[in-house]
């Protein structure tokens, strides 16, 4: 217990004590063994008996020469360990350093944050390039890096539980793009019944259910992806008519719409999008419809990890609890 309170709280110091613990060891082991032994305690003492001065004489000459043999092993075997340890140390200092272990620092994962609000901006206000409309809701998905690694090849899609009209970055990241998360392609013709010409009408996505793809190549560490995406609902036929029978079917009118439920599910309204360079907003219904979650999936690289994501996110107003909390504090 000494021996073990003294590693404990003077390990610097006993290195050059441990012969000597040695020596007391090994002196303990042989008074137990040989001296301690029936048979050589009757024969010391018969000796004693008649011998008493010339058997301690013997006895200190005895037990010094022991332990100088003791001290004498116990160093050797010392020298002997040093020795090997030093020779280990030299060995692993020699070896390549491509077969030492390497550890990589711990990446954390995307963060994702959706918002939105009731808000409106002034008629024609362009934002992240979209031609703003008094019937789109303003949501925001914002997508975090917080790890000091890059991410690479983030592939994501963005679907809220209502419709989305256009899709834009707000930051300034390189290389993102968007794609509709159902690439649906319309072409609609009418043909005249007495002259058999074909005519096609030229309709664009206006709105789909079914989210965007996004694809960014990479996102730095400690960066920041905002996205904005237009809100809306659209009609699902045309609600006025300019005349009694409009030509062609009414496809050619400006408020004209399409809509198509395909077999996924996903719904997709087609129309003529604009005129003269204006948003048509006829073809959106009245009103502010602000959706309540997103569902985000994908992947996202980092290193040669893969990783995949798939979250659902409630989306907040953050603005407009701050100022219904400053209503009720009041």
């Amino acid at each position: 217990m000494l021996v073990a309170w003294i590693f404990e709280k003077f390990p610097e110091t006993v290195d050059r004590f441990i012969p000597w613990i040695c020596l007391a060891i090994l002196w303990h082991l042989s008074w137990e063994i040989i001296l301690e032994n029936r048979y050589v305690k009757e024969h010391l003492a018969r000796t004693l008996k008649l011998e008493r001065r010339m058997t301690w004489l013997c006895a200190f000459a005895v037990g010094g020469c022991i332990s100088l043999l003791y001290l004498r092993g116990i160093n050797e075997a010392l020298g002997s360990l040093a020795a090997g340890h030093t020779k280990n140390v030299a060995t692993d200092k020699k070896k390549p350093t491509e077969s030492l272990p390497t550890i990589s620092p711990v990446s954390s994962s995307l963060e994702l944050i959706a918002t939105a609000g009731s808000a409106q901006y002034p008629a024609g206000t362009k934002i992240a390039g979209i031609l703003w409309s008094l019937r789109f809701v303003d949501l925001r998905v914002t997508i975090l890096n917080p790890s000091t690694s890059d991410y690479a090849d983030v592939d994501l899609t963005l679907r809220p539980d209502e419709p989305v009209a256009e899709i834009a970055q707000v930051t300034n990241v390189p290389d993102v793009s968007f794609l509709a998360g159902t690439d649906l392609t319309m072409r609609q013709e009418f043909q005249e019944g007495a002259t058999g010409k074909r005519i096609v009408n030229p309709l664009t996505l206006i709105l789909s259910s079914g989210g965007y793809r996004l694809r960014c190549k990479s996102l730095p560490r400690k960066g920041r992806l905002e996205i904005l995406l237009a809100i809306a609902r659209g009609r699902d036929f045309p609600t006025r008519q300019k005349s009694p029978k409009p030509s062609y079917g009414g496809i050619f009118e400006t408020d004209y719409v399409l809509k198509v439920h395909a077999s996924d599910g996903i719904d997709h309204w087609f129309g003529h999008g604009s005129r003269a360079g204006k948003r048509i907003e006829s073809v959106f219904k009245e009103g502010l419809y602000i959706p309540k979650t997103v569902r985000v999936e994908g992947i996202y690289n980092v290193g040669s990890e893969q990783r995949a994501v798939s979250q659902v996110l409630d989306v907040k107003d953050i603005i407009g609890d701050s100022l219904r909390q400053i209503r009720r504090n009041r």
